[in-house]
């Protein structure tokens, strides 16, 4: 028998969901009687799946799709119900506690199974690990995550042969383990060259996502970079990633050198585009757009070559073979 699809009553779904947000306390059984009440008539209404009534497991489906993930400002809301579907089901609530690590792994590693629900980097796993116990489900650590993930069958074989999408990927979302699976002699910029012509990171996605969504509702892009200026990251955390997205669109995805620097070039740099902090995380530097330089890959490594030297003032000094020249600082 097919199981039961979320999406055939996604429209009742959006309204009950409405209608439980408005109330204070919706009871547990009331919960259950309308969402028998909106399936009634499907074939697979009365399945169980984990133990639990297939239609509260498609309307967990359906809340996982909406809350889009914790980048979202609809998130918050969406995680409330997720928490009350859980304290409805014990049995589904001891499922995933007991195997919690290897199902967010899924979802970092893009095998999401039935809850559609996207990781796309080190932040939004911070957040969504410090969401988990609101969903009344037992706290989890990255680590714990990272270690399921490393655990699975074909993870440690494609970290040795340095698969760049898989490598690209961890450090996306688990930088602070980095000296773990990345290889010693290589950097990310190395991997993002030899990857130029496959598809966008999870990452990338999920921000021009964000990007446009926030410009629909009106955002300015100033407004959005002040906005992640200001984000409270976890401890873990020394750096914004969707911020250095907003960087790059603020330059329109070029190279700040290569559009001052003709001479550096012989032709327009085609590299892949990268933030660099002038002064480095590393030394005290801040996190911040005025910290932050858009750059050619190429033009990159010439920094770290020593190639180039970039200083940090009233505007952006770049120094070269050629000379130097001044570049206005982001606002």
């Amino acid at each position: 028998m097919a199981r039961l699809n979320w999406k055939k009553y996604q429209d009742q779904f959006d309204h009950f969901s409405a209608e439980l947000l408005s109330e204070n306390s919706p009871g547990e059984c009331a919960i259950l009687s309308r969402i028998h009440n909106i399936c009634k008539g499907d074939p697979a209404v009365d399945l169980l799946i984990l133990g639990t009534e297939a239609p509260l497991i498609a309307f967990l489906e359906f809340l996982f799709a909406r809350a889009e993930g914790p980048y979202s400002s609809v998130f918050p809301l969406y995680a409330h119900l997720i928490g009350l579907v859980f304290n409805i089901s014990s049995s589904l609530k001891a499922l995933l506690n007991l195997n919690a690590a290897d199902a967010i792994g899924n979802m970092i590693l893009n095998k999401r199974g039935r809850l559609k629900f996207a990781i796309a980097d080190q932040l939004e796993l911070s957040l969504l690990l410090e969401w988990w116990p609101t969903f009344g489900l037992a706290p989890i650590t990255a680590r714990q995550v990272f270690e399921a993930v490393l655990q699975k069958s074909d993870v440690s074989h494609r970290i040795r042969s340095e698969e760049p999408d898989l490598l690209l990927r961890l450090l996306e979302v688990f930088p602070e383990f980095q000296s773990e699976f990345f290889p010693p002699e290589k950097t990310p910029d190395d991997l993002l060259i030899g990857r130029q012509n496959i598809s966008p990171l999870p990452s990338q996605r999920r921000y021009h996502r964000l990007y446009a969504n926030l410009l629909e509702q009106g955002h300015d892009l100033r407004q959005m970079i002040k906005e992640e200026e200001n984000r409270i990251l976890p401890i873990q955390m020394r750096r914004n990633t969707f911020l250095s997205f907003l960087v790059k669109q603020l330059h329109n995805g070029e190279c700040q050198i290569c559009a001052i620097t003709d001479n550096l070039r012989d032709s327009t740099c085609k590299s892949p585009i990268t933030v660099h902090h002038i002064i480095p995380l590393s030394e005290g530097g801040a996190d911040n757009a005025r910290n932050m330089l858009v750059v050619c890959l190429d033009h990159h490594q010439e920094i770290h070559n020593g190639q180039i030297q970039v200083l940090l003032g009233d505007q952006i000094e770049v120094i070269h073979s050629g000379g130097k020249c001044m570049i206005p600082s982001n606002p």
